[in-house]
């Protein structure tokens, strides 16, 4: 097999940084730390990467930037599941309903099963952020709390101290009562804005664009792909068409808060 069909949809070092808004010595530095891995090395100073990289490097400077893990940390999350599942599971486990198996425990012996101490268990038990009954030494954690504790236990293997778990868990379990509160009042026939809400779906710049000239549309209103398009022009100086307004419609991640439903 030749070069040229080896290397058939790979990225180089070049194209790989360029493609996710790097530098070349960042995505030679996130190789060498064992972040990213080459799929094919051609010689000593030549390598090639899979496309996936990209989403990679991506996830790795939003840890690196908007929770300041170290990449120590990250490449733990990276190499349990990849980042974006962890906080996945974080939010199953803070606001999973009824779907658990499995009988209450005692605190003291759910703290030992996740890995916890009795200290940290009952930080958690204070904040709010697992289901407990009883009190004192009959205080027992329901099977909602276990899944919790056991998330937090595992964060703590992956490097990431209790008091940022204790804290990230907040804030999730606030944003979420947030929302709750907002589906709660738009389905009793209240309009709230989707800009009471601190929405950060995840996707490119151009559907960002698309996403944020959904939240415009005012209730009671509609407008049509073609114009969507026509005004995303005009803010950036570049075409684009119907289709593609479509294309970023249809990856909205939360389509009610996200008014999908007002394009025709």
């Amino acid at each position: 097999m030749g070069k040229k069909e080896q290397t058939a949809g790979l990225m180089k070092a070049g194209e790989l940084a360029k493609a996710a808004g790097v530098s070349v010595s960042t995505v030679k530095f996130y190789a060498k730390e064992g972040l990213i891995r080459a799929s094919l090395k051609t010689g000593r100073n030549m390598a090639y990467y899979d496309p996936s990289c990209v989403e990679t490097i991506q996830r790795i400077r939003k840890l690196q930037r908007e929770r300041f893990y170290p990449l120590s940390v990250i490449k733990g999350l990276l190499e349990n599941g990849g980042a974006e599942k962890a906080e996945f599971d974080l939010l199953d486990a803070i606001h999973k309903s009824g779907g658990e198996t499995g009988a209450p425990r005692p605190l003291g012996d759910a703290a030992h099963a996740a890995g916890l101490s009795h200290a940290q268990a009952a930080a958690l038990a204070e904040a709010g952020l697992i289901d407990t009954e009883g009190a004192g030494r009959r205080q027992t954690v329901l099977p909602s709390g276990q899944a919790v504790m056991a998330l937090v236990g595992r964060r703590l293997e992956a490097g990431i101290p209790f008091e940022q778990s204790l804290r990230a868990f907040t804030i999730y379990q606030e944003a979420l009562e947030r929302a709750a509160d907002w589906l709660r009042r738009y389905f009793a026939g209240e309009r709230p804005r989707p800009d009471e809400l601190p929405l950060r779906p995840q996707g490119s710049r151009f559907r960002q664009l698309v996403w944020q000239a959904l939240c415009r549309i005012p209730y009671g209103e509609v407008t049509t792909y073609g114009a969507i398009a026509a005004q995303i022009a005009a803010e950036t100086g570049r075409r684009t068409s119907a289709r593609a307004v479509g294309g970023a419609v249809a990856h909205n991640p939360i389509s009610i808060i996200i008014p999908c439903h007002r394009v025709v």
